[in-house]
């Protein structure tokens, strides 16, 4: 943190607030622990590994509740867009933003979600094509990782098994927009 523009105090009792609590959690449930390393192991590197690692979750969390206590809303901002307070709470703020948006105009709302909810059937881009390329993007194994490397195996399977869930809601929402334009007119 101290080189995120934190000062030498702040990262400080980030760092060994973190560490304790980490240190409190652990032993409290070694399973953690665990995680933490077979997350490590198969997965490092990758936005996946972040996005599953119970340590950064826990260690974002309580860096970007300190920091709502101790910094100027423009920094906390900064921090969230960047995503320095780990995936997990990035989405969290960013689902709480889309809810608050949606309960504030909810005409904007299902506008937008009726656009970002598309299927192109002439086979151009639409929404799954970009929840693809999201899936490629966290299951991607960082260069100069060894050719037998568990990590390779475990991305493959998260990719595939996360593929598998995107072409499953992709063949049900084509399916419906097939069968809602064939009966359209039957009402």
């Amino acid at each position: 943190w101290y080189g995120k523009g934190d000062g030498v105090f702040d990262a400080a009792v980030k760092g060994l607030g973190n560490a304790e609590l980490m240190a409190y959690i652990t032993k409290k449930n070694p399973a953690v622990g665990f995680m933490d390393l077979i997350n490590f192991v198969a997965l490092g590197g990758t936005q996946a590994a972040d996005v599953i690692s119970p340590s950064k979750t826990i260690t974002g969390t309580t860096s970007y509740i300190y920091d709502m206590l101790t910094k100027d809303p423009k920094v906390l901002e900064e921090r969230m867009r960047n995503g320095d307070y780990g995936p997990n709470v990035k989405n969290f703020v960013d689902a709480g933003s889309i809810a608050k948006d949606a309960w504030n105009d909810p005409a904007d709302f299902k506008r937008a979600w009726n656009e970002f909810a598309t299927v192109n059937e002439d086979g151009g881009s639409d929404s799954f094509t970009d929840m693809y390329k999201t899936s490629e993007d966290l299951w991607r194994v960082p260069e100069g990782t060894h050719r037998y490397s568990p990590r390779r195996l475990v991305s493959w399977v998260g990719r595939n098994a996360t593929d598998g869930v995107i072409a499953a809601g992709e063949g049900a929402a084509r399916t419906g927009s097939w069968f809602g334009r064939k009966t359209a007119n039957w009402f």
